[in-house]
């Protein structure tokens, strides 16, 4: 359990931390490269700056989590759930965000390039400025999702055509 934890600045690559409640720990800064976490709590967690790059996130929870400037790139985030989170400016470059629940999450200016978005939930996500080059969004649901300067070339839209 590591709740609450101070983990500033904290090493913990290739950790096997697996469905680990880190619910309101301070991971600012932290090195998580490679963990596998898969249904770990992140509630209100606070992940800024943080690498978290080739990490297996699956099933994770991220409710209420922060993540100002984190690097999660080349990382499973199978079925996790980031409704209403504050993905903004965050890479998730090569993410592999199938069926992700992203519901009103904000990734304003996020890179999701050819980051795998099959069946995400993205209803009311706001994608503004973000750039989703090469990404499969195929079967996403995009219901009043905001992507208003959103980079979609070479994407794979929901109905299967390609972005221009």
């Amino acid at each position: 359990d590591l709740k609450r934890a101070n983990l500033v600045g904290a090493t913990l690559t290739e950790a096997m931390l697996y469905e680990a409640d880190v619910s309101a720990a301070d991971l600012t800064g932290a090195d998580l490269a490679g963990t596998k976490m898969g249904r770990a709590r992140f509630t209100r967690a606070i992940l800024s700056d943080a690498r978290i790059t080739f990490a297996n996130l699956s099933n994770a929870r991220f409710l209420g989590a922060k993540f100002d400037g984190a690097d999660i790139r080349r990382s499973n985030l199978k079925e996790a759930n980031l409704q209403r989170v504050d993905l903004s400016g965050v890479q998730l470059d090569g993410a592999y965000l199938v069926g992700a629940n992203l519901k009103g999450a904000k990734l304003v200016g996020a890179t999701l390039v050819h980051a795998d978005l099959y069946r995400a939930n993205l209803i009311r996500a706001d994608l503004s400025n973000a750039n989703l080059s090469g990404a499969r969004l195929t079967r996403a649901i995009l219901r009043d999702t905001i992507m208003d300067g959103t980079i979609l070339t070479g994407a794979f839209m929901p109905d299967g055509s390609r972005g221009d």
